[in-house]
């Protein structure tokens, strides 16, 4: 008999996909990617669900609403529908649409990836409100006016497209889309995964405030134990699809070896050393920001910002997001126009260079961008990828092969990983993948826009030290950008806020 105050049952949770890649290379046998998983949450309950990329947790979650395509599944997930329980693994696609949005909403990682880059905010909630709920005309808009003021963001941007709000708006709005229907149950997958600390606290704030008024059920999914110890009422840990560890106290009392290397990747930071020997402030600075303005329409972004930044420095920039930090980096590449002010690279003003001359002075300036993901071209193999910026600026196809190999094996790949895709790696290969690409011409000056932010506490370890090599081995200058503060004081000597 299934108690009441349970909103969802997992028993049994098998998942596994019919592909080439999901068999055993000797036996062919499939394996299962997600395997004998059992939970439950109860009503208005937090639970956390940690782990790395690979160990499982989105794909359970996903799994719930059937959201992954092609996969198959064995066992139950059984949903408390006013009363009734229900194996939503055994309904039609159809059956299941009543559920999605309605009783069961989602909150996906990029919300960037999942709003419609083409229509405004408004005609979103509303698309979403006349497909969940019976409300028509005025009570709509009411509706709309009613979400983007409890989220925080202001009817006032309703017009606006997500492209003109900043990440944690963004998740906001997600977060908006999620609660229209008052569900029973929210499933938030690393909904705070590239916020600076502010903008996280406010986001979890919110969801807390969502689940109080609603009184809603929470699963949460997130590679950071610290975070999931701060807001739930039960832990679960998983590794390789199979659940290790449950508990409240796991961050305080880890019980197995995996749990202890999740808690102790929390304090890798405190031993990067990275070298700052060099610096010569008596000379010109490589980098020489002055009197920069950038606006977006009405909206000032950076007034009068001015930076300096000397050889082998490497300097933070901290802020809340949508202060302009990366609009910051986009006006040193000259990808982003700027309204007035100068910025000296090497003694040059970019603002009077272009064409081959700016092509020129690019290769000693390069960028590491926040997410590995969306920043390599899935068409290309790994090796075309890196010797791309080789070939541009003359190197022959010997050589730059060659080099490829080398920058493979020096972070952590090997040479057959040359005629590989982007596909085939982790998070964490794949920016070791974009670094190679970085400092593949040895640049003066590397960009880092968030280079960790997207990854699992571990997998970051792993970058800093790749980065701390980097910066002593070359001793090469950064402009490091984060809204991690212990990242920043263990890679920088020099820390500018914004905002």
């Amino acid at each position: 008999m299934m108690k009441d105050d349970v909103v969802l049952k997992v028993e049994n949770l098998s998942v596994f996909f019919d592909d080439e890649f999901s068999r055993d290379n000797v036996t062919g046998v499939i394996k299962n990617t997600v395997e004998s998983v059992n939970f439950d949450i109860k009503k208005a309950q937090t639970i956390s669900i940690v782990g790395e990329s690979g160990s499982g947790k989105t794909l359970t979650a996903l799994s719930i609403l059937r959201l992954k395509d092609n996969a198959k599944f064995n066992g139950k997930i059984l949903f408390n529908n006013d009363g009734d329980f229900i194996d939503l693994l055994s309904l039609s696609e159809k059956e299941l649409e009543k559920i999605r949005g309605s009783k069961i909403g989602m909150i996906f990682q990029e919300p960037m990836l999942s709003l419609n880059p083409l229509m405004t905010i408004e005609k979103q909630i509303k698309e979403s409100i006349l497909l969940h709920t019976d409300l028509k005309g005025e009570q709509v808009d009411l509706k709309v006016k009613e979400l983007l003021d409890f989220v925080g963001v202001g009817y006032e941007r309703k017009n606006d497209y997500p492209f003109n709000l900043s990440g944690g708006q963004r998740q906001r709005i997600m977060i908006a889309f999620s609660i229209v229907a008052n569900p029973d149950l929210l499933i938030a997958d690393e909904p705070t995964t590239a916020l600076d600390t502010d903008t996280q606290n406010d986001i979890l704030d919110l969801i807390k405030k969502a689940q109080q008024k609603f009184g809603m059920s929470v699963l949460f999914i997130t590679h950071d134990l610290n975070l999931a110890s701060r807001i739930s009422d039960n832990i679960i840990v998983m590794e390789n699809g199979k659940i290790i560890e449950t508990g409240k106290d796991v961050l305080k009392n880890p019980k197995t070896d995996y749990s202890k290397k999740l808690v102790n990747a929390l304090n890798v930071l405190d031993n990067v050393v990275c070298s700052f020997d060099g610096v010569d402030k008596s000379s010109e600075p490589l980098l020489d920001i002055k009197n920069l303005s950038v606006c977006r329409g009405d909206k000032v972004i950076l007034n009068n910002f001015n930076l300096s930044v000397y050889k082998n420095e490497s300097v933070g920039i901290v802020g809340k997001s949508g202060c302009g930090k990366t609009t910051l980096l986009k006006a040193i590449l000259k990808v982003a126009d700027i309204d007035s002010g100068d910025i000296f690279f090497d003694g040059v003003n970019l603002k009077n260079i272009k064409g081959d001359l700016l092509k020129s002075f690019r290769k000693n300036l390069q960028i590491v961008f926040q997410d590995p993901f969306s920043s390599l071209s899935p068409r290309m193999r790994v090796g075309d990828i890196i010797s791309e910026g080789l070939i541009a600026n003359g190197f022959d196809s010997k050589c730059t092969y060659n080099t490829v190999v080398g920058l493979l094996k020096d972070f952590g790949l090997s040479a057959d990983d040359y005629f590989k895709y982007p596909v085939q790696f982790s998070g964490g290969q794949r920016q070791r993948i974009a670094i190679a690409r970085a400092v593949a011409l040895q640049p003066k000056l590397l960009l880092l826009d968030e280079p960790t932010s997207a990854l699992d506490i571990s997998v970051q370890s792993d970058i800093i030290n790749l980065l701390s090599d980097i910066k002593n081995k070359f001793k090469m200058t950064f402009v490091f950008v984060s809204h991690d503060l212990r990242l920043i004081k263990s890679m920088c000597n020099r820390v500018i806020k914004l905002g």
